[in-house]
């Protein structure tokens, strides 16, 4: 648990000495974009309300709202993304320097020798996108779970009971966390073999390896083996992803279950004069967002594992 802080830490520590304003403001923007969504289910129920009811003032309200959050949706959006592009080159800017640091300050030949130290330089060149900007995955991380909490406050209006059903999305992020840590240590157990694929490559294609390769006939030889070594890797991939989509099937068959059952309930409530017709779109609208923002968390989830692992790669130079 200390390594994993103390990763997270450097995550952090790494995009603040990078560009310090910026950083604030991928958090400020990540949250605005995502949290301003849930919002506009309140202008909806409004609006829905208030054509029932014949109330002109509330339908207005509710197409006011509707389109004061969907500016906010937007305008947070294009902030976003213009903050996080120029952190993300900031950040690489910084990285790259801090690697060539760590890798050329250590002194003597040795460790060019080392198996372990080369199998960290290939993940780390196989990985360095994951390492562009690794405070994005934090700031997404968090705005996912302030639009969670969002959602969750909402439903929780129309009835307490409704705001499980955001809970029994918790699943669905663990699935995509856990499968992300699952592959991140199978990446690790490949390293040594994806170094073999690339020096097999390498033994066939630069010229100054082409004169033993022909005069000794080692072309269908070094072929052969890359295939088979590729084939054997890929059969690992391949089984890690069939034993992750069961486990994402699993976990949003649940939450289909439940989202159905609170359509249901919110439908009968209304039949009944309990709830009102705006309750129903606005569990319609929560229950879509829901199923997208569930989605989105389990990226951000992934990412952030991924992300994690390849920073705590920077700590073993270190």
């Amino acid at each position: 648990m200390r390594d994993w802080l103390r990763t997270i830490a450097m995550m952090v520590t790494i995009s603040i000495r990078a560009d310090a304003p910026r950083s604030a403001a991928a958090v400020v923007t990540a949250v605005g974009q995502m949290a301003s969504l849930p919002f506009l289910a309140i202008g909806l129920k409004l609006f829905a309300d208030g054509v029932v009811a014949g109330q002109a003032s509330d339908a207005m309200t509710g197409v006011a709202l509707v389109l004061g959050f969907a500016l906010l949706n937007r305008l947070a959006t294009h902030a976003s993304l213009n903050v996080r592009m120029r952190l993300r080159e900031n950040t690489q800017l910084y990285l790259d320097t801090q690697i060539m640091d760590l890798t050329a300050g250590i002194p003597g030949m040795e460790h060019h020798e080392r198996p372990e130290y080369l199998d960290q330089v290939e993940l780390i060149r196989t990985e360095r996108h994951y390492l562009a900007n690794p405070f994005n995955p934090i700031s997404w991380t968090f705005a996912s779970i302030v639009q969670g909490i969002g959602m969750i406050g909402l439903l929780a209006g129309v009835n307490p009971l409704l705001a499980l059903l955001p809970i029994l999305g918790i699943p669905i992020a663990w699935a995509s966390g856990a499968g992300q840590q699952r592959l991140a240590r199978l990446v690790d157990r490949q390293s040594e073999q994806q170094r073999q694929l690339r020096h097999f490559y390498d033994l066939t294609t630069k010229p100054e390896s082409a004169t033993e390769v022909r005069v000794f006939g080692l072309t269908d030889e070094l072929l052969s083996r890359r295939t088979t070594l590729f084939d054997q890797l890929e059969h690992e991939r391949q089984g890690l992803a069939r034993r992750q989509v069961l486990t994402a099937t699993g976990a949003w068959l649940l939450f289909a279950a439940g989202y159905v059952a609170a359509i249901a309930w919110t439908a009968s409530a209304a039949v009944r004069g309990v709830a009102t017709v705006g309750d129903v779109v606005l569990v319609l609208s929560i229950g879509g967002q829901v199923d997208r923002q569930l989605t989105e968390l389990g990226g951000h989830v992934g990412w952030f594992v991924r992300t994690h692992r390849a920073v705590a790669r920077l700590r073993w130079f270190s």
